[in-house]
């Protein structure tokens, strides 16, 4: 799972295996970014990140659009 908030959102919790990229640090993918999930806090920059990649070539399979708060109270 790629998680796309911002480095001062990570604080409030980061779901466990989750890659951390802001996603303004997309304009250059690599390889290693994970494809099966985006998620951010309410999917808008998922959903961003998710069309970055895609034109680059690297396509998400999911947006999660309820967030890593809702994802963490639901584990």
């Amino acid at each position: 799972m790629l998680g796309v908030r911002q480095p001062a959102e990570w604080e409030n919790g980061v779901i466990p295996g989750s890659v951390l990229r802001f996603v303004a640090g997309l304009a250059d993918p690599v390889d290693w970014l994970p494809r099966d999930r985006a998620i951010c806090r309410s999917g808008h920059r998922a959903a961003m990140a998710a069309r970055i990649l895609a034109g680059a070539g690297c396509p998400i399979m999911t947006v999660d659009g309820g967030g890593v708060e809702d994802a963490l109270r639901a584990a």
